[in-house]
């Protein structure tokens, strides 16, 4: 569909590597014409702001020029620790993949202790969690009241088609997210009293 437009499929590989029942997803060229990588996701290296791209060298020339007019520069001690990085890559990897697998058993343990508020198709990789809020017809007030009455942060569904659901992140560390998931679960049992 993008050839007969002229377009080009763009790949954002930042969770590429973290995937739960499977194998990592295939590397962008194998895909699309168009990949890119990032350090700050499954690398858990977001200060390096170092990233790559994959594309046809013409394609490759126009990108290094945008950057030449978006970016300063990139430190050559930054494309060190990169290269460093990139040949150590699992030792990065690894922990970002253990954490995210708790934080996805945690949000999954949460869905099936409250069948009756939520019902959650559990992701395959990446960090987010994309639970049905049941009872609910849309989660943008309910995503409002959470936040500004219990700190939580969720995204409503609505930003992306499915006004029931809430994006919710687990890639970080387990306490703040078990805390995190209690209080919605607290938030919707009293909604429907």
């Amino acid at each position: 569909m993008a050839d007969g437009v002229g377009a080009y499929v763009l790949w954002d590989g930042a969770f590429t590597a973290l995937t739960y029942d499977a194998l990592p997803l295939p590397s962008a060229p194998a895909l699309y014409e168009v990949g890119f990588g990032t350090f700050s996701k499954a690398f858990g290296l977001p200060g390096l702001r170092f990233g790559w791209c994959v594309a046809p060298p013409a394609l490759l020339t126009e990108c290094v020029r945008i950057r030449d007019h978006t970016t300063l520069h990139v430190s050559p001690f930054v494309e060190l620790l990169a290269l460093g990085v990139l040949d150590n890559a699992q030792a990065f990897i690894r922990p970002r993949l253990e954490q995210a697998a708790t934080g996805r058993a945690t949000v999954r343990e949460w869905a099936a202790a409250h069948p009756d508020l939520v019902s959650l198709a559990a992701p395959a990789g990446g960090v987010t969690a994309f639970p049905r809020l049941k009872g609910l017809g849309d989660t943008d007030e309910f995503c409002d009241e959470l936040f500004q009455k219990r700190g939580v942060l969720v995204i409503p569904g609505s930003c992306v088609g499915h006004p029931q659901h809430v994006r919710d992140g687990f890639g970080g560390r387990a306490e703040p997210l078990t805390e995190g998931l209690d209080r919605p679960a607290d938030a919707l049992t009293q909604a429907r009293r």
